[in-house]
């Protein structure tokens, strides 16, 4: 009997025991994702109204230019999934509310955003993109439906275009300077236009959301969501026991004695506001909906239990969102919210031991102000947590991540990226906060107080007074938790061989610090000679060549020859590398066809990792989130290092100073700078390591010509060159 109950859980569970795995993009990569921008841009310059005045078109031409390359920045960016089950029934919900518009749901797709946010929006070009941090909220599938009836609303009214042409015309009636403050009535005649358009969304909405079958309830729970969206998915109790165990206990004062309550009412003043204030919003609804009959409608049309499994997996999801942003607070309450159901997730520990890794390398490196909460700024339950680990002092939270994600280490035995993160955390440990290891005590704490000590008469002896002082402060020192931490761990030979491995590369990392150091940390003789690296690679992957054609002074991009000279660009990298027999694997997002889904699905991964490795910059090392799965890519591909090179160009005024004197003393020379245009380039690339996103490489070329195939050409060949040299 408990073997047959073991099984039905183990299947009717979705994911359990660290088997989650991220949600992927499947199938055929739709038109919309593989389309160039020009073209897409052409397309839609038919639906210029040509009676309209001339300003008008023009306005009209802008708006199709640059919403095109806008939405196609995010529809390329590797957030927007397809073909997935969450984005799948999303399709099948909109396939209900369309039912009886066949020419409407022609027009509309629907995609799922890989983001936090609690938001929806449409685009003028008929695509409609939910976030996951809005389906982890929602309570029941009638409430999705009222959520996607608005936004095809706000398509089908063209509202994207028509807030557009009115946002110009009121910026041209008011020239009064860029620089001069614009009075409060321009303000007020933006935001009026836009609460208008939410007004009549809501309205439209509601129309078509009644001649389905879903419950009319839903629409109030749907502005309860919108209302309560900055709040996480639950609000849970969180209590300091969470961290603790017979070696690690807290002292009571690391427990929030009260949190502030949620607030009940929302704001219903919306002055300032582009959006009409939920309760006004909502009273609205109710209004249109009162006389309805909602017998026989219903919250699941297509399914509760799919909805119930996909709404879980979008609450997995946003946990390695917030890895992503740098979001640890988020991320260990999101996953102790999923713990209450999978308390013996092992994938939901690893995100905490990672969320506590990630911020404890942030804190020891003072870098963690920008991403910090104040717990007296939250609402709910969540603000406990905020307060315990704001409580902490920097050693006290450097030892509770060893602890935790060294109890994890048999768990993941296999695992190369936990085992380095362990490795890492303990190095941390030792090189900032290693002189009070000593203070450290094998055993557990003492759960009971300790017998009162009668304190010494003034009249007492020197010594008398000396000893007591001793008691206390020994007894002072044994009261703090962190102390205990190890109390178990310090018995164990693998966690003293630790300590002591860490202990000798503070001294080696002392004695490299002494010599000169050098962008190139990592053994830099060994792939650097003679002025020129020399990586010795025969295979290397390239991920999103980047082009950048700018207006004159620096100021906008020319959009349309930046996305063809993009194209000339990976045609002047493959070439090279041809030239080279360097074999280059291009990954370009701008460029996969429709089959090559999978190569996709990569990109995206390396993508995040890449900004990782940028954004943490050469004063802090921290190992990415997503580093198990560039491992694998890696391997796949077998290449050690992936390639990022661009260029970046723009016309700058000529001088006619400098065209006189080079037409007087180097005919030539202007001559040849007749048929360039005037400009500047910079010429960039950039190497990183696959397993420890150390650069291997980086050049910097700042040419004095704009767009200058040949120039491009050698510069292409030359950083490819020092990739493909050995030393």
């Amino acid at each position: 009997m408990k073997l047959f109950i073991l099984w039905t859980l183990l299947f009717i569970s979705p994911f359990a025991f660290s088997q989650y795995e991220p949600i992927q993009s499947s199938g055929d990569i739709p038109k919309d994702l593989t389309t160039p921008s020009y073209i897409k841009y052409q397309q839609e310059l038919e639906n210029v109204d040509r009676s309209a005045k001339r300003r008008t078109r023009k306005n009209q031409k802008e708006f199709f230019l640059e919403s095109n390359y806008a939405i196609d920045d995010l529809l390329k960016s590797g957030y927007v999934l397809f073909n997935d089950p969450v984005t799948n029934y999303v399709n099948e919900i909109a396939a209900i509310l369309l039912k009886d518009d066949p020419q409407l749901k022609k027009e509309l797709r629907f995609y799922v955003v890989r983001s936090a946010s609690v938001n929806a929006f449409a685009t003028g070009q008929g695509i409609v993109l939910v976030n996951m941090g809005l389906i982890a909220q929602l309570k029941n599938e009638a409430q999705l439906a009222f959520i996607l009836a608005h936004e095809i609303s706000h398509y089908k009214e063209e509202h994207a275009l028509e807030f557009f042409l009115t946002s110009k015309e009121i910026d041209r009636k008011n020239k009064r300077g860029f620089l001069r403050r614009r009075d409060f009535n321009t303000t007020l005649a933006k935001n009026q236009f836009s609460k208008e358009q939410e007004s009549e969304a809501d309205e439209l909405g509601l129309e078509l959301f009644l001649k389905s079958n879903y419950n009319l309830r839903a629409v109030d729970g749907a502005f309860n969501v919108l209302q309560y969206s900055y709040l996480p998915f639950a609000d849970v109790p969180f209590n300091k026991s969470f961290f603790e165990d017979d070696y690690l206990i807290f002292a009571p004062d690391y427990q929030l004695d009260s949190i502030n309550a949620i607030s009940q009412k929302a704001n219903d003043d919306d002055t300032e506001s582009t959006h009409p204030s939920l309760p006004k919003r909502r009273i609205a609804a109710a209004n249109i909906i009162k006389n309805q009959s909602n017998e026989g409608r219903k919250d699941f049309i297509i399914s509760e239990s799919t909805f119930k499994t996909l709404q879980k997996k979008a609450r997995y999801e946003l946990l390695e969102y917030h890895l992503r942003n740098y979001e640890f607070y988020d991320a260990i309450y999101n996953s102790y919210l999923l713990q209450q159901d999978f308390p013996e997730d092992l994938y939901l520990k690893k995100i905490v031991a990672k969320a506590l890794y990630g911020m404890t390398k942030f804190i020891n490196a003072r870098q963690f102000s920008e991403y910090e909460y104040d717990e007296k700024d939250l609402e709910g339950e969540f603000g406990s947590l905020v307060y315990f680990l704001n409580k902490l002092k920097r050693y006290e939270l450097n030892a509770l991540t060893l602890r935790y994600a060294y109890l994890l280490k048999n768990d993941f035995s296999d695992d190369v990226v936990f085992q380095n993160m362990i490795k890492d955390i303990c190095q941390d440990f030792i090189n900032i906060h290693g002189g009070t290891l000593k203070r450290f005590k094998e055993g557990r704490p003492s759960k009971s107080p300790p017998s009162p000590l009668t304190k010494p008469a003034e009249d007492a002896s020197e010594e008398e007074k000396k000893k007591y002082e001793e008691i206390m402060e020994k007894r002072k020192e044994n009261s703090r938790f962190v102390y205990f931490a190890f109390g178990d761990l310090l018995a164990q030979q693998d966690f003293n061989n630790l300590l002591t491995q860490c202990k000798n590369e503070k001294k080696k990392l002392k004695k490299s610090e002494e010599s000169e150091s050098s962008f190139l940390n990592a053994n830099p003789s060994s792939y650097y000679s003679k002025g020129k690296f020399a990586l010795g690679e025969q295979k290397i992957l390239s991920l999103n060549p980047y082009y950048l054609k700018l207006k004159k002074g620096f100021e906008a991009p020319y959009l349309i020859q930046t996305e063809k000279s993009q194209n000339n660009f990976n045609n002047t990298i493959t070439k090279n590398a041809d030239r080279l027999n360097l074999k280059v694997i291009m990954l370009d997002a701008k460029d996969f066809s429709k089959k090559e889904v999978e190569a996709y699905n990569d990109l995206r991964d390396i993508q995040e990792w890449f900004g990782h490795q940028m954004e943490m910059g050469e004063d802090m090392e921290m190992i990415a989130f997503n580093q198990e799965r560039i491992n694998a890519i890696a391997k796949k591909y077998n290449v050690d290092s992936f390639l990022w090179a661009g260029v970046v160009s723009g016309k700058v005024p000529k001088s006619v100073v400098e065209s006189f004197w080079k037409l007087l003393f180097n005919q030539l020379s202007w001559l040849y700078d007749l048929g360039s245009p005037k400009g500047e380039s910079i010429i960039f690339s950039i190497v990183l390591d696959s397993k420890s996103g150390q650069p291997r490489m980086a050049t910097f070329d700042l040419v004095e010509y704009i767009d200058h195939k040949d120039v491009i050409n050698q510069r292409v060949y030359d950083i490819l060159g020092q990739i493909k040299k050995r030393k």
